[in-house]
């Protein structure tokens, strides 16, 4: 199941889940530093942001239309990062963030390991922000006991593990 922001915790809290990657640890459970992600400011190569030529502020966002994903929890209580456009069009999952801002509908902070391929063939460029165009957030691996976790789940975790030390990070764009 995919979720965004409170979801995993809520699924976990629920037992409808046995595992879950939260960036928020879990209170009644195991919480482990999975990794952190990095979250970049981005629009398609002819959106307006991109036409000012010089360097973005966040007061330069704030004329332009924002997409954001809003929490998947049933609770819906947890918002994260800047906010302050104007106008905001709110999406439930990331693929659709990542679809209107091909289509150059708007802007927003992606998670680079979900469109480094969009960043390379060029279908979105990062804004030239002045400051804040870079977001790192910590992933967590939540569970609620150890214990219950069959072999399976045991080495989903460990693969899980493995896979988030590949990650790409914004250091590698300043490569290309």
């Amino acid at each position: 199941m995919e979720t965004v922001l409170n979801g995993a915790n809520t699924l976990l809290k629920d037992g409808d889940v046995d595992i879950g990657i939260s960036p928020f640890p879990y209170p009644n459970g195991f919480s482990e530093d999975l990794c952190d992600i990095e979250f970049i400011a981005v629009a398609h190569p002819s959106h307006p942001l991109h036409e000012l030529n010089r360097t973005l502020t966040l007061d330069d966002l704030k004329s332009y239309r924002q997409i954001v994903v809003r929490d998947s929890s049933t609770e819906r209580k947890a918002e994260s990062g800047w906010l302050g456009a104007e106008q905001r069009w709110t999406v439930s999952h990331v693929r659709t963030s990542i679809d209107i801002i091909s289509q150059g509908l708007g802007f927003a902070w992606l998670p680079l390991a979900i469109i480094s391929d969009k960043l390379e063939d060029g279908t979105l460029k990062p804004l030239p922000m002045e400051q804040g165009g870079l977001r790192k957030a910590m992933l967590h691996l939540c569970f609620a006991d150890g214990d219950r976790l069959g072999p399976a789940a045991r080495a989903f975790i460990g693969e899980l593990r493995y896979q988030t030390m590949l990650l790409p990070s914004a250091d590698s764009l300043d490569n290309n």
